[in-house]
């Protein structure tokens, strides 16, 4: 039974490169959807937590892997013979086969775990912030009353 194993690396490579680019696909978009979340909690002053960030560089990094294969892949396939029937090179195109199948693997691993990304706790970006936010509303507040009080003097008007 080992070898009908072996023997499907090789003779469902395309559909297993299909497969592949469908759950990069998936991936991808889960990968934005947390992206722009985190985004929307960057507003109110929150950053990440770090398995967050993690998981984002992980998707990043395994995301190339996935284009550089699906490329390689392309190349493959248009090598073999007898009008795709049969790889050129048997070893080559298994190895390539199982690697494929182990990057399935591992983009279906970083999708069951996005779901506990999506509901990871979100922290304060740092105890200052408040404060300089508010110092900041201050010093624009008291600028633009300043400018007010001087358009009312230049006008003629008495601001007391």
């Amino acid at each position: 039974m080992e070898w009908i194993k072996l023997i499907s690396y090789v003779l469902y490579l395309e559909e297993n490169l299909d497969d592949l680019k469908l759950k990069r696909d998936a991936l991808i978009s889960l990968f934005q959807d947390i992206r722009r979340k985190i985004k929307l909690e960057e507003r109110w002053y929150r950053r990440p937590a770090r398995e967050v960030v993690d998981w984002l560089k992980r998707v990043e990094a395994i995301t190339e892997e996935v284009d550089g294969i699906l490329e390689e892949g392309e190349q493959e396939v248009n090598r073999y013979c007898l009008g795709g029937l049969c790889p050129r090179n048997l070893w080559v195109s298994y190895v390539f086969g199982k690697r494929v199948e182990e990057k399935q693997t591992a983009l279906d691993a970083l999708i069951s775990e996005s779901a506990f990304i999506q509901r990871a706790a979100y922290g304060p970006a740092s105890p200052l912030t408040g404060l300089l936010e508010a110092a900041s509303m201050y010093s624009s507040v008291a600028v633009a009353l300043q400018e007010e009080a001087k358009k009312r003097d230049d006008n003629g008007s008495v601001w007391a």
